[in-house]
C-alpha cells in the first residue's frame, strides 16, 4: 500500500515509499529498493517497488508495485501597493516596485485604459530576497485605471494576475480673461 501520493511544492526533497500488507504468519517484509519516490520538483512521477527486504517474496508479478504520485506546484504571491496616484504631467512619470514569490520568472503589466495612463518600461530587479519589478507609468490624462500584474508560471509555481489601481489627477490650469475697451 501506498499511503501518500500528494505534495506541494516547498524546496525540499518528498518521498514516498510503500508498505507491505500480504506478509504470511510473522514473516517481516518491507520494500528495499525504490525507483523513483524521490524528487523535489513539481511534477507527476510513477515510483516502483523494486526490492524487497526478505529473500522469500519478490515484487516480480505483484500487484500494487507502482504508484503514481505528484508534487504540486506552488502559489505564488504579488506584493504591490493597492493603489497609486499622481499628478498629471507631460514630462513625469511614476514608478511601482513589486516583488512577487517563488522562481524567477517572466511577467507582464497592462494598463486596462491607455487614455488614462501606459505602462513604460517594466524592468525584473531583484527586491530584497525576493524577484520583482519596476514599472514605469506614464500619465496620459486625468482619471483612473487598472494595471494588471501577470507572473508566469514556473518550474515549480504556477502563474498569478493581481490588478492594482492607478489614479492621475488631472491638473486645472486657470486663465483670467480680460477685456480692453
Amino acid at each position: 500500500a501506498w499511503p501518500t501520493d500528494y505534495f506541494i511544492y516547498d524546496g525540499t526533497e518528498k518521498t514516498i515509499t510503500a508498505t507491505v500488507t500480504n506478509a504470511v504468519g510473522s514473516d517481516v517484509v518491507a520494500v528495499k529498493t525504490y525507483a523513483n519516490n524521490k524528487k523535489t520538483n513539481a511534477g507527476t512521477y510513477m515510483a516502483e517497488a523494486v526490492e524487497l527486504t526478505n529473500a522469500n517474496y519478490t515484487v516480480v508479478g505483484g500487484t500494487n508495485i507502482s504508484h503514481e504520485w505528484k508534487i504540486e506546484k506552488k502559489d505564488r504571491e504579488i506584493t504591490l501597493q493597492e493603489t497609486f496616484e499622481m499628478n498629471y504631467s507631460i514630462t513625469d512619470r511614476g514608478s511601482i516596485v513589486f516583488k512577487y514569490t517563488g522562481e524567477e520568472a517572466t511577467f507582464t503589466v497592462v494598463s486596462k485604459d491607455e487614455s488614462v495612463a501606459m505602462v513604460g518600461t517594466t524592468t525584473p530587479n531583484m527586491v530584497g530576497t525576493s524577484h520583482g519589478g519596476e514599472i514605469e507609468v506614464i500619465p496620459i490624462a486625468g482619471g483612473n485605471t487598472e494595471f494588471v500584474v501577470t507572473v508566469a508560471e514556473s518550474t515549480n509555481y504556477k502563474a498569478i494576475s493581481r490588478t492594482f489601481m492607478i489614479s492621475i489627477l488631472a491638473t486645472l490650469i486657470s486663465t483670467v480673461l480680460g477685456t480692453l475697451f
